[in-house]
């Protein structure tokens, strides 16, 4: 998976304040498995982005975005 897209979860997920253990609850994906994706070490299916993107109030299409600086 693209990294850009795993630096923007933990981005968003950092910046709202939520740590993991609450994306965990609000997302159903568990902790593990989100550390794993934020940390390049799992390719979350696309059932799974689309909860993490739901849980962190984003559209799928926020977390492709190319990061600009």
């Amino acid at each position: 998976m693209n990294i850009e897209v795993r630096y923007k979860i933990r981005t968003i997920r950092m910046k709202r304040g939520i740590t993991l253990r609450q994306l965990e609850r609000i997302s159903s994906v568990s902790k593990s498995e989100l550390s794993n994706i934020e940390r390049n070490n799992a390719d979350p299916t696309l059932k799974t982005l689309l909860m993490i993107a739901f849980a962190l109030q984003v559209n799928l299409n926020d977390l492709f975005e190319i990061l600009v600086k």
